[in-house]
Order: structure tokens, then C-alpha cells, then sequence
């Protein structure tokens, strides 16, 4: 576990939830984000990626869903990544 995180519930009043590291591909690009973990089990997705994931890589058109598919060859060293 990284952290831990205060996450304000839309029904109201807040969440306590553990923050982990998290390997993501998005098409051919590889980056390690920070995930808060929680149920999701009623939803469709199983995880959010957060605008700290996109900023500055890519472009975000919200009318389109799922219009690229992973194709990272391998996992970097982790600490390659986090340097």
C-alpha cells in the first residue's frame, strides 16, 4: 500500500480507501499510477483512470469509448519507472 486517501461519496459523507501502485498500458505506452481501491463490483468498469494518467499524453474525446487497445510489449523494471 502506498497511502491511504479521504474520497468524497456522491450519496454524501467520505470514504477511507488504500492507494496502491498500479501498472497501466494504454495502447503502446506503459505508466505506473496510483489506483484507490474500493468495490466496484456493482459498476461496469473495474477501475477509473485519473486525468494525472492523460495528462500530457494523450487527447481525450469523451463522445468515444474503448478506441485502442493495449499493445505494450513488456513490463518495464519498476524501478526504471519510478526511477
Amino acid at each position: 500500500m502506498e497511502r491511504v486517501t479521504r474520497v468524497k461519496k456522491a450519496a454524501g459523507g467520505v470514504q477511507v480507501r488504500p492507494v496502491v501502485l498500479l501498472g497501466v498500458c494504454l495502447g503502446d505506452t506503459y505508466q505506473i499510477t496510483e489506483v484507490n481501491l474500493t468495490d466496484r463490483s456493482g459498476f461496469k468498469l473495474p477501475f477509473l483512470v485519473g486525468r494525472s494518467f492523460f495528462a500530457e499524453r494523450f487527447a481525450v474525446d469523451s463522445s468515444r469509448t474503448e478506441t485502442i487497445e493495449p499493445a505494450c510489449r513488456t513490463t518495464p523494471e519498476p524501478a526504471a519507472i519510478l526511477g
